[in-house]
């Protein structure tokens, strides 16, 4: 039975790997203390009510009545998502029954020096603008003002000229009137024209800088993550802006000038302000009772949006597969039924914001009756001049705009929160090793150390415990039947994935330390199935070489057996291929691939499966050019056709994550093994 401690550390290096942190294979991991070491962080007890309201904690590992260790993955403090580390399961529970559950002790992950993302990620870009900012709000006070002066002119006007009769008074009064108000409509189409030329500017940098980052993320997070949820998680940036460059912006600006209304309004009736101020908390109340049913509604939106968004990309990119089994009938029931819930969802929270408005309505119009009926009493007892309520009124109507805003704000508010919340997922997550060392010129030697891979939801493990060392300029085939973890290997040496345990080297270095960038870059990936964009041949070919030339892509697409049927494309080398290649056959595409690859000389190049979608013919041009394409390169050919494996100076047979067998082809025959099996079977079949 593992003690507390023992399941703990099970459970941090659960988190750990969750977290994308690159693993420390040269340290002793076996205690807490050694792992707060290894990956800067701080183990710290926290309390239930903490670990609720604050979902920047999560992930954190909890305790059940019978000790039984969990992880909290993540939560909308009205759903909580919890893993289990002894029965490997996740379960969804409401807020009642996770409090019933997590009865135990409370453990959270503080990391040093870790900034999770917040309001302060967008500052940096905004004060790159703070002068238009200044502007916008200089704008902004000015209409406050003018918003001012024509209450006191009209009480003026009510008071003393329509009294004293002074009708050239009335003349320029009426005129400065009008002058204000032609003021206040040229100063909001100014404001309002510097707001959206900045906004537009904001999002460009706000978008750039959050692509950045996810494009910067390991692999593995795309791996997890339907494509549809991450692009509504990177539209969430939207609502965050909106909010803050805009609605918040207004609103200190409304809030800071409803104060000096309510001065004004004071000198005018100190009866009728105090009346209006004890109206003030009602609004505030109001917009608090409302906040759970409008948080709740809002993640329920947005997951659903979410699914919505998923599901649509999903059946898109699988049209071909839907139209040869005839869904296209089970496909749109499908999307009916999610479009109709999430009807339903907006919906409900457009009841919700509808029932707000009415109240608010409700809220003013008995405001204003109020007012009107004591200030009525005022001007009856000679306590105000019917001037002074004239202007108070429209004071009152200034300071009720922000007011009933402030329903709507704190709905934005809620649902800004929710969006940042949701953008979490992104930009809390570390990038790939950005800050490495820069390896520039890479050599081709390659070590596996006592290497161990396993998926997240799988319990054996991919690659075990496999130790290889591959000398530069080595031509290697890895061989081996499905699922024994050959192409999990061509992609650790890429760097796409990290070993739990074991150490992976590239001339001596940890590849955990070499610049994710500098290392792609000299390493050619070919895959079985490769993406091809929407652009022209010449363009996709030279797509990581953006300044090679027409003759360096002939030259590529020569070695890759590719020139001959460019030419007959309709316009050669400047045809358009379709999204993913479609509009090509797949070993068409997969000559593309390959010339893409060879375009940088890479000193490491690696085919996995490559060969497999090739006609014989296009499989024999390749075989014949390996030894030019071959030349000065350590080449790695993963391949299920033995055929393909005959030059290799040395090939790897892998069973269930270890080499079984390995030597030269001659060699492998005479062993009368596992390889000299499969290359029967693959004959007889033949």
């Amino acid at each position: 039975m593992k003690s507390n401690i023992e399941k703990i550390i099970i459970s941090i290096n659960i988190i750990l790997e969750i977290m994308g942190k690159e693993k420390n294979t040269s340290s002793n991991q076996n205690t807490i203390k050694s792992l707060e070491d290894n990956y800067n962080f701080k183990l710290k007890s926290k309390k239930i009510d903490v670990l609720i309201n604050t979902p920047l904690l999560q992930p954190v590992i909890f305790f059940d009545e019978k000790n039984e260790p969990f992880i909290l993955l993540k939560s909308n403090q009205q759903e909580f998502l919890i893993f289990s580390i002894e029965r490997k399961e996740t379960e969804i529970l409401t807020k009642e029954d996770f409090i019933k559950v997590c009865t135990g002790a409370i453990y959270h992950l503080e990391f040093k020096n870790k900034s999770y993302f917040n309001i302060s990620w967008f500052f940096p870009v905004f004060m790159k603008y703070k002068k238009t900012f200044y502007s916008i709000l200089f704008y902004a006070f000015t209409l406050q003002l003018l918003a001012l002066s024509s209450p006191l002119v009209i009480q003026v006007i009510m008071d003393k000229v329509i009294i004293h009769k002074a009708l050239s008074t009335l003349d320029v009064l009426i005129i400065g009137l009008i002058f204000i108000a032609i003021s206040e409509g040229v100063l909001k189409g100014i404001r309002e024209y510097i707001y959206q030329h900045i906004a537009n500017k904001i999002d460009i940098l706000l978008s750039l800088k959050l692509t950045s980052h996810l494009f910067k993320l390991p692999l593995s997070y795309f791996k997890s993550r339907p494509t549809g949820t991450i692009v509504s998680r990177v539209k969430e940036l939207d609502i965050i802006r909106d909010f803050i460059t805009n609605i918040l912006l207004m609103a200190l600006v409304d809030f800071s000038f409803m104060f000096i209304f309510i001065g004004v309004m004071a000198i005018l009736s100190l009866k009728l302000t105090i009346i209006f101020l004890l109206t003030i908390p009602l609004y505030f109340i109001f917009a608090k009772l409302l906040s759970p049913k409008i948080e709740k509604n809002v993640q329920e939106l947005y997951e659903k949006s979410a699914s919505n968004v998923s599901f649509l990309t999903e059946s898109l990119g699988g049209i071909e597969t839907i139209k040869s089994l005839s869904l296209e009938p089970r496909f749109t029931q499908q999307w009916h039924e999610q479009i109709h819930q999430l009807t339903n969802k907006g919906l409900k929270l457009q009841n919700i914001d509808n029932f707000s408005h009415y109240i608010i309505s409700i809220l003013h119009k008995i405001t204003v009756a109020t007012i009107l009926w004591l200030g009525a009493y005022e001007v009856i007892s000679l306590s105000m001049t019917i001037g002074q309520l004239i202007a108070f009124n429209m004071l009152l109507s200034q300071c009720l705009q922000p007011l009933g805003k402030s329903i709507d704000i704190w709905g934005k508010y809620i649902r800004t929160k929710a969006a940042i919340y949701n953008l979490q997922d992104i930009l809390n997550l570390p990038q790939e090793q950005e800050k490495a060392t820069v390896k520039n010129k890479l050599k081709g030697e390659i070590t596996f150390n006592q290497v161990n891979f396993y998926y997240k939801d799988k319990t054996a493990p991919i690659l075990n415990d496999l130790s290889i060392h591959i000398k530069p300029n080595e031509i290697i085939g890895i061989v081996g039947t499905s699922g024994s973890g050959k192409s999990t290997l061509a992609k650790m040496i890429v760097g796409l994935y990290t070993p739990q345990t074991g150490l992976i080297t590239l001339d001596g270095i940890p590849i955990s330390q070499i610049n994710p960038i500098s290392l792609r870059q000299q390493v050619g990936y070919i895959l079985q199935d490769n993406y091809l964009f929407h652009l022209s041949v010449f363009n996709n070919i030279r797509l990581s070489v953006p300044d090679a030339s027409l003759d360096q892509v002939i030259s590529v697409a020569k070695l890759a057996g590719a020139h001959d049927f460019i030419l007959k494309l309709p316009l050669g080398y400047d045809t358009i291929i379709t999204e993913g290649g479609t509009s090509l056959s797949g070993g068409q595409r997969q000559r593309i691939a390959i010339a893409r690859a060879l375009l940088p000389e890479p000193k490491i190049l690696i085919f996995d499966e490559a060969t497999s979608a090739l006609d014989d013919e296009s499989q024999a041009i390749i075989q014949r050019h390996l030894p030019y394409i071959a030349r000065n390169k350590t080449v790695i050919i993963i391949a299920h056709r033995l055929s393909t494996t005959k030059i290799c100076n040395r090939i790897l047979f892998l069973e269930k994550g270890h080499i079984v067998e390995q030597g030269s082809h001659e060699t492998l025959i005479k062993k009368e093994g596992h390889y000299k099996k499969l290359l029967a079977f693959q004959q007889g079949n033949k």
